[in-house]
Formats: structure tokens, sequence, C-alpha cells
């Protein structure tokens, strides 16, 4: 918790969802405005604009539409042009954005005591591991080129998946 000028506290999850918010943004505005395509670029800064008026509607509808409109203006870009690793970092930044929000909204209603704190920590380092892991395993997929079946695959990211799974059962236990 952060105080700011004798007002409410403001949560490490409400700070994080604003500085998602704003790479997102920025990643995506960036990747539009190479490939001068100023409409898409605007429509990105709308649906930034959108997802701060969202928060006050997190119990709707509202939030996954803005997921499925924030993930395919990164489709689209990557489609249109844009450089990768701002396509996905931004899809990925907008994925954060909404389980974020979607945080924040069931957080209002719980007291604030060790307990809720603590969850609230649980919950940002799997979504931290979960983005983590994934940078490393775009970063992996964009320097090795293999040709493999689909069956050793599927094989492979169930390995991943249950590694990760191990390491984050692991962090719970020291922490």
């Amino acid at each position: 918790m952060i105080l700011i000028m004798g007002k409410k506290p403001v949560s490490l999850s409400h700070i994080l969802f604003l500085v998602c918010l704003v790479f997102y943004a920025i990643l995506l505005s960036a990747g539009y405005a190479m490939i001068h395509q100023w409409l898409w670029l605007f429509i990105v800064l709308l649906s930034a604009c959108a997802w701060l008026f969202i928060r006050k509607y997190s119990r709707t509808w509202l939030p996954v539409i803005l997921l499925i409109v924030s993930t395919g203006l990164a489709a689209g870009g990557k489609l249109a042009g844009i450089p990768p690793v701002l396509a996905i970092t931004g899809a990925g930044l907008a994925l954060a954005v909404w389980d974020l929000s979607l945080m924040d909204a069931e957080m209002v209603e719980i007291p604030e005591d060790d307990q809720t704190r603590s969850a609230e920590m649980n919950h940002l380092r799997s979504l931290g591991l979960a983005a983590g892991g994934s940078v490393v395993l775009i970063s992996v997929g964009h320097l090795l080129h293999l040709k493999m079946p689909f069956f050793f695959l599927v094989v492979l990211i169930l390995g991943i998946i249950l590694g990760l799974d191990r390491i984050w059962g692991y962090l719970k236990k020291k922490v």
C-alpha cells in the first residue's frame, strides 16, 4: 500500500494496472506509428482510455469485450506489419491489464487485512511468473527454429507448463 497525500492508500495491483496500461498504449502506438497507420494508432489510444473508464464497470461484460479488442489490435498490428515483439508484448500487457482490473474489482469488496494483502501478493506473483515465463518462451521461440511433429510440440508445451507449475509450487513454499 502506498499513501498519497492523506488519501485512501493505493494498492500495488492498481499501480501495476496503470504501468501495464501505459506500456500497452506506448508499444502498440509505436508499432502502428512505424507503419504509418494513424487511424489504428488512434484506436489503440482510445482503447487505453476505455480501460480507465471500464474500471468502474469491472463486473460487467465490458472488460472481456475490451480484452478482445486490445488483443485484436495487437494481432491486427502484427498482420499489418508492426514488429512482432511490440505486438506480442502489447497483447501480453493487455491480458495483464484485464487480469489486474478484475482483481481490483474483487479487492474493493474485501476489507484490508494481512490475509487480503497476502492473497493480492500471491496473485501478483503468479501473474509475474506467467508473464515472465511467456517472455522466456517467446524469446526461445524466436531464437530456435525447430521442425517437429505436432504431437511432440504438444508434449513439449505440457512439459513446460508442468515445470512452471512445479517452480510456482516451490516458490509458494519458500514464501
